[in-house]
């Protein structure tokens, strides 16, 4: 089986041409389709330089039909060799291992540079029914066709468009309603001109208005300001402190461990050598063995006192619960393609000076990540510091009230502003959130436990949200077992839960004992966003204390009365078990789709 780097599957180039690498990530069920896998292509230990080149992924199916997929989907990293392939449904036709498959490297010529013999399966889809054999499939072929059409319908929208401009000048010409070049034009209504002009000026304009603020933040316009990338389209949600459900909170595996959120909200200090690293506190009595401010410690100080306190600490060794300074955060945000949003905390023991600013600033220009974060701090001047250095970086004014002086005070720090308020406060409402949003702020709340106020914020026109929950963007929920049934013992209830994994694309997963084994009895029952549109089928694994076996559980999307309510249900051959038995359990996990 392949090894791994991250989400990175590795494709040795160097390998014997006569071992097949089984890519467990190909493996499939018939019926799926848009399955992103992502490569990283080596020469033996370094990284194959994939610039200039192209990949393909060549597979003769267990029917024998060839199938030719052309072209990275994403170009990770050129130098790094990394990159993503979307595979298509027409892979997926044919049940059973593939005869043959072949990951190719060709130039960009089309000439094969280098091929890296692959395996994968296809697993039998007993849900759904196609009416369609495997057949030969060319990606190059159906794209060329799609980019024919595309072009013809192009084509002649482009004509009739033409034509209709060409008749409509033709009318202002004949009717004396556009002004002609190499003739005198005079103009009976006010004429305003938004952009720049060049002229040999004879004479001077009556009026002219001036742009006041075309140029006002340091600089830079307002279309540089709007180009930020923080906030693009929908609410946002940040794990705040990072994964801290199942992590001790703003440690590097916390932020490492976010999965269904688009960002992260993490707190900053300052060492005594000038170091800012990622903890609440301005002290690290609660998360650690040791007490004293972290502005009494020597960065170097700090690196060797590791966290020891927080949720499943013990899960973890001391050296990946080392305090993390900003840089590592950022780093992961990086890697994971996260929003950081960080937050300055000032205690009583803070003392920063304007060459603390400096310093930050400078992390977040080293990471360029100036249009990709947020600052955030109940602390009014350190915003007002970073806004001297960074004008068009997000920044959000914490605050415990919603009023009006408060939102004046955030419109105040400039373009790319808002506020963040508790909102749990009774003036956290919808009309102050359209207050916010009229003066130009974007507004933020914070910090919910779960997802019981997600709609209520949601339907306000809350910005993003700040959460404990495991639940973001794509949500979450740990099953609530019934009918007697347990979380195996020895692991938490995060082993039974149900999330979404991609917008529309649900999976369950358990582990279970004691409870009623009777066909169709309800194990759990699910939240309305992962009711499946039609009954699900899958394997369950049951063990008993000699040996194990293979069942079924059910994914239902009514109940016995037909009322749409969804649930995880017991299957078949879940009676050749014995609650007497003191090992035994029943697992299973399923992807479906709503």
């Amino acid at each position: 089986m392949a090894d791994k780097q991250g989400r990175f599957v590795i494709l040795d180039t160097t390998l014997a041409k006569t071992d097949a690498t089984l890519i467990d990530e190909l493996s499939g069920r018939q019926g799926d389709n848009g399955r992103i896998i992502y490569f990283a292509l080596k020469d033996g230990q370094l990284p194959h330089d994939l610039t200039g080149q192209d990949v393909q992924l060549e597979v003769k199916d267990s029917a024998g039909k060839i199938k030719v997929i052309h072209g990275i989907n994403e170009r990770v990293s050129d130098e790094g060799g990394l990159f993503s392939l979307i595979i298509p449904a027409e892979v997926y036709q044919a049940s059973g291992d593939v005869q043959e498959a072949y990951i190719a490297v060709v130039d960009n010529k089309g000439v094969k540079i280098t091929s890296i013999p692959i395996t994968f399966t296809v697993f039998e889809n007993g849900v759904i029914i196609s009416a369609n054999a495997s057949q030969d499939y060319l990606s190059s072929v159906d794209n060329m066709i799609a980019d024919v059409d595309k072009k013809i319908d192009d084509l002649s929208a482009y004509y009739n468009t033409l034509e209709g401009k060409i008749q409509s000048l033709t009318d202002a010409v004949n009717n004396k309603q556009a002004a002609l070049l190499n003739s005198d034009n005079t103009f009976n209504k006010s004429l305003t001109v938004k952009g720049g002009i060049t002229a040999d000026l004879h004479g001077t304009a009556d009026k002219a208005k001036t742009a006041s603020n075309s140029d006002n933040f340091a600089g830079h316009s307002y279309a540089d300001a709007l180009g930020h990338e923080a906030f693009r389209r929908g609410a946002r949600f940040f794990a705040h402190r990072g994964a801290q459900a199942i992590a001790p909170e703003n440690s590097l595996p916390a932020l490492k461990k976010i999965s269904n959120h688009s960002g992260y909200e993490i707190d900053i200090h300052q060492t005594s050598d000038g170091r800012w690293v990622v903890m609440h506190d301005g002290d690290i009595n609660r998360m650690t063995a040791k007490t004293g401010a972290i502005s009494s410690y020597t960065f170097d100080q700090l690196r060797n006192i590791p966290i020891s306190k927080g949720n499943s600490a013990s899960r973890y060794t001391a050296s990946e619960l080392v305090i993390p300074p900003l840089e590592e955060a950022l780093t992961v945000a990086k890697d994971k393609r996260l929003t950081p949003v960080i937050e300055i905390k000032k205690d009583r023991t803070d003392n920063y000076t304007s060459a603390s600013y400096d310093s930050l600033v400078a992390i977040i220009k080293k990471f360029n990540v100036e249009k990709e974060m947020m600052f955030i701090s109940f602390d009014y001047n350190s915003l007002v510091e970073i806004k001297k250095r960074l004008p068009l970086v997000e920044v959000s004014y914490l605050t415990s009230d919603f009023t009006q002086d408060l939102i004046d005070k955030a419109v105040a720090l400039g373009v790319n502003s808002g506020i963040d308020a508790d909102y749990t406060n009774s003036n956290f409402n919808a009309r102050n959130v359209q207050l916010a949003h009229d003066a130009g702020l974007k507004v933020g709340a914070w910090t919910t436990a779960d997802d019981s106020k997600r709609d209520t914020l949601l339907a306000m026109g809350v910005d993003f949200i700040t959460t404990n929950s495991l639940s973001g963007e794509l949500r979450y929920a740990e099953l609530t077992l019934q009918n007697g049934w347990k979380n195996n013992s020895g692991q938490t209830s995060l082993y039974s839960y149900v999330t979404e994994i991609a917008p529309g694309k649900i999976l369950v997963r358990f582990s279970i004992y004691g409870g009623d084994r009777t066909h169709h009895t309800i194990i759990a029952k699910l939240p309305d966003w992962a009711s499946p549109n039609s009954e699900v089928w899958s394997p369950a694994v049951l063990r008993t204390a000699s040996n194990i076996t293979l069942g079924s559980f059910d994914i239902d999307h009514q109940n016995s009365n037909y009322v749409n309510q969804a649930s995880v249900s017991v299957g078949i051959n879940w009676d050749s078990i014995n609650n007497a038995d003191p090992f035994y359990w029943v697992s299973g996990e399923v992807v479906y789709y709503v």
